[in-house]
């Protein structure tokens, strides 16, 4: 049976670990002609698959095994440049921004998801954030995530990041946002999780209710937020948590799932019950400030 075909038919789990123990150590050259020959045979025999087989072998590895690819063969070299999501995590370390710059400005395929994550005493310089955004609102971007964990560094999101009009997943971590007066909404975003945010209640309030796709949403910890307004038809899975004194739901009859935690007024807590259609789960983890008759 044709290597390729057993990859066309799902068999990755032993193909994928082979490629990416490639990718971390290239096979040293031995003195003994026989063991050379019995490395260089499932070397070739990977060279040789069709270039979109390359394609779909790389989008099961992680960001960071399939760039580590490049070192296989002439065939893989330049396969990783044109993966549509890019991600980034702690496992990078310290360099980091080096990375990112060096991946982004070196890719030559389309882009449709942008992640990094990073580790939780690191700070990025706002200058590369910015330009990262701004290089990505040249593609079709549909999901968006930028988890800075951090919690001395807050950083101002770019304007840029409100022109992504293709966004279906956004989710931002100690950040500060202020949409310009011209944003008028993401229109097909089906996901919003934002924790530990600072935003103003109104801008807020206006970019759940014009995403009419909105289907997921998480608030947590949203910095100076007490009341809220959520307008929401679509919603069906909400997780809340932070100190609220007043939280609204309106015209949010598909919910069916909702999480709970944080403080709350004891009057306002059980005012937020009234407002829930019939769920299908509750989960609620949740301190009870004050109690008002």
């Amino acid at each position: 049976m044709p290597f390729f075909f057993l990859v066309l038919n799902g068999c990755f789990d032993l193909l994928i670990y082979l490629i990416s123990q490639m990718g971390r150590r290239r096979s040293k050259s031995s003195s003994k002609r026989k063991k050379k020959k019995e490395k260089t045979f499932p070397l070739d025999k990977i060279s040789n698959l069709p270039s979109d087989v390359i394609q779909h072998i790389l989008s099961y590895l992680h960001f960071k095994e399939a760039v580590k690819t490049s070192v296989l063969s002439k065939a893989w070299r330049h396969k990783w440049a044109m993966l549509p999501s890019l991600a980034f995590d702690d496992t990078v370390g310290s360099s980091i921004e080096r990375i990112v710059n060096h991946v982004l400005f070196s890719h030559t395929g389309p882009v449709d998801a942008f992640k990094l994550s990073t580790a939780k005493g690191l700070s990025l310089d706002t200058r590369d954030i910015d330009l990262w955004i701004s290089h990505l609102s040249s593609y079709s971007i549909k999901e968006f995530i930028l988890k800075l964990w951090n919690r001395s560094f807050k950083y101002d999101v770019f304007s840029r990041l409100f022109s992504f009009q293709d966004l279906t997943h956004l989710e931002l971590c100690n950040c500060s946002l202020k949409p310009p007066s011209t944003f008028k909404g993401f229109r097909v975003l089906k996901g919003l999780h934002i924790r530990r945010v600072t935003v103003a209640q109104d801008a807020l309030e206006k970019l759940i209710e014009s995403g009419p796709l909105l289907e997921r949403m998480t608030l947590c910890d949203i910095t100076r937020l007490t009341q809220l307004n959520i307008y929401a038809q679509n919603l069906q899975f909400l997780k809340v948590g932070g100190v609220f004194q007043d939280f609204r739901l309106k015209n949010t009859t598909k919910l069916v799932d909702v999480s709970i935690d944080g403080k709350w007024d004891s009057s306002e807590f059980f005012k937020f019950f009234l407002q829930l259609p019939i769920i299908e789960r509750l989960t609620i983890k949740v301190l009870l400030i004050s109690f008002q008759m």
